[in-house]
């Protein structure tokens, strides 16, 4: 089938010797596959004209190896796979990345530049690896989009090191963590001194204990802020404050209710859906206007809340 665009395998076995040979082939998607060594290099090698690739639940050998002089891909991910211990990127034309464990593994990006944008979702705080060792491999990232989890969120300096993503527009961050303040954000805010947008889930956080204070920082690139799964607590409240005292160009603050969620996808790339909480009341609604309307030092700031 000299044709062939998309090719789907599911429960079967990928051999190095595996005769997968599509001059045309543009989207594989491994799912529930027992894939032995060598095997992605061996397709990789053979379909040069690859531009996605999904491998999804398969049992894996420790390392998995994306590499190849004049590889085409753009797209990798990789989604709850068994075994994997060490994934190995030599792929000039990698745009995005998207990885899902549950347990952090051994990235070596060892030639990705044209990589924009990176998805991880990993159960875990992966906080100290996104602003050390991936700062200092990926530092022209672009795009970030992590959930982070555990009990607490260390994001000092002596826990997240010194590394800036000088070069990040776009920041999401999804959290499931049982205590957090807020404020201790601020210190991943001066690490992307160029970031545009900030998308942030706090799933309701209550009021946690308090940090050591941070001095007023002023973000002047900072255009759009986004809280989703807003409860209006103190916590909350002080973080918002401090976006709209501190973010001198803002345009927008969106506070919502609802939360915002990357819906992946096993095939391809994900969409951003909303889901519905339990609404504020209206003295809840009618507290969160009166403290945040106003605050704003930026003068073409609009504050939504809803």
């Amino acid at each position: 089938m000299p044709s062939l665009k998309y090719l789907r395998l599911s429960k079967c076995s990928l051999q190095p010797s595996s005769r997968i040979q599509y001059n045309s082939l543009q989207n594989l998607v491994l799912m529930f596959v027992e894939v032995s060594r060598g095997a992605i290099e061996c397709i990789l090698s053979n379909c040069l004209k690859l531009q996605s690739l999904s491998i999804n639940c398969c049992k894996c050998p420790h390392k998995l190896s994306v590499r190849g002089p004049h590889l085409e891909l753009k797209r990798l991910y990789i989604d709850g796979c068994q075994g994997v211990g060490e994934i190995d990127l030599y792929a000039s034309n990698l745009v995005l990345f998207q990885f899902d464990a549950r347990k952090m593994v051994n990235l070596r990006f060892d030639h990705v530049p044209q990589l924009q944008s990176m998805i991880l979702y990993v159960v875990e705080n992966i906080v100290p690896y996104v602003f050390g060792r991936l700062a200092i491999d990926v530092p022209h990232l672009k795009s970030m989009h992590f959930v982070t989890a555990g009990d607490s969120l260390q994001v000092s300096n002596g826990h997240m090191g010194i590394d800036t993503l000088s070069n990040l527009r776009r920041l999401d961050v999804k959290m499931n963590l049982s205590k957090m303040n807020l404020l201790s954000l601020v210190l991943i805010l001066r690490r992307c001194p160029l970031l545009q947008e900030f998308g942030l889930n706090t799933n309701g956080m209550g009021n946690e204990p308090e940090v050591e204070e941070q001095p007023m920082v002023f973000h002047s690139e900072l255009k759009k802020m986004e809280i989703g799964g807003f409860n209006g607590t103190k916590n909350e409240m002080e973080f918002a404050l401090y976006i709209l005292k501190s973010a001198i160009n803002l345009e927008e603050m969106h506070i919502s209710r609802c939360c915002k969620v990357y819906l992946k996808s096993r095939e391809g790339p994900g969409t951003w859906i909303s889901i519905q909480q339990i609404p504020w009341s209206r003295n809840k609604y009618t507290t969160i206007h009166e403290q945040l309307q106003g605050q704003a030092v930026s003068k073409t700031a609009q504050v939504i809340i809803q």
